[in-house]
């Protein structure tokens, strides 16, 4: 099998994968609608559009590509003066993508049925290009071809943005356990095919995927969301310990996030 034909049974894989996930998310959430599934998801979600708001305060019309968006939910929430695309190779995660928009009263957002490994568009065309919870689901090979499209659509000045789960954090760790069949009964997430990320490796990707593409990264952040505490913490728990637990475990919250300003 050459690179050019793994690459394309990835995508097809992908695409069989995550059209099936997203049917089963459709129709959970059209029988029990609502925003957030708890509390601690809702301070998850505000905690990176205030992050990414923030680095984007000082453009006046900023363009936002998610490239592997899936449900889109955290672009989705971005602020509505912001314009946006999302990509995926998901028919049925981009018609759950547009349902969301519909309900959350969305504007200014496209959606595009697309290759993360080749981006239809043109080069240095985002102030932002991102995805959370893509890079984990690829070899390192394959997600530097990712993030060197990424990088290539991003403009002079822009940021690169990855986020993957922290296999560090309680929630992982409890994903992790939860996959011993002898614990078939006890209900929550069980972590399927994905791999762990650290921090200095999401750095080498990016750099190396902009050195490919003829590109420098002059900064990088890392950036950790998602409180420690469980994800089902109901509202008293998150106010009363979650500042504490933020503090005594910050890098065990939920997402590593990788910000690169090219």
């Amino acid at each position: 099998m050459t690179k050019l034909d793994d690459i394309r049974y990835l995508v097809e894989q992908e695409n069989l994968f995550w059209s099936a996930q997203f049917q089963k998310e459709a129709a959970r959430d059209k029988k029990n609608p609502v925003n957030f599934s708890s509390d601690w998801w809702r301070l998850y979600y505000r905690e990176i559009t205030d992050h990414i708001g923030h680095i984007l305060r000082l453009r006046s019309d900023p363009y936002v590509l998610e490239a592997g968006s899936g449900s889109g939910k955290a672009s989705l929430l971005l602020s509505s003066n912001m314009r946006r695309v999302l990509l995926d190779i998901s028919p049925s995660a981009l018609r759950f993508a547009k349902y969301l928009a519909e309900r959350f009263g969305c504007q200014n957002v496209d959606f595009i049925h697309g290759d993360l490994f080749k981006l239809p568009f043109e080069e240095r065309s985002f102030d932002l290009t991102w995805n959370i919870g893509v890079l984990e689901h690829y070899r390192p090979e394959a997600a530097l071809q990712i993030l060197k499209e990424m990088s290539r659509v991003t403009v002079d000045g822009g940021y690169l943005a990855v986020g993957v789960p922290n296999f560090g954090s309680f929630a992982i760790q409890k994903a992790r356990t939860l996959r011993f069949p002898i614990l078939h009964f006890v209900p929550g997430y069980r972590l399927g095919t994905e791999r762990p990320y650290t921090p200095p490796q999401l750095i080498e990707l990016i750099e190396g995927a902009c050195h490919l593409e003829g590109r420098s990264v002059k900064s990088t952040e890392i950036v950790y969301f998602g409180n420690p505490l469980p994800m089902g913490s109901p509202a008293w728990l998150l106010r009363s310990l979650g500042p504490a637990a933020e503090r005594r475990w910050p890098h065990r919250k939920f997402l590593i996030v990788a910000i690169s300003r090219l």
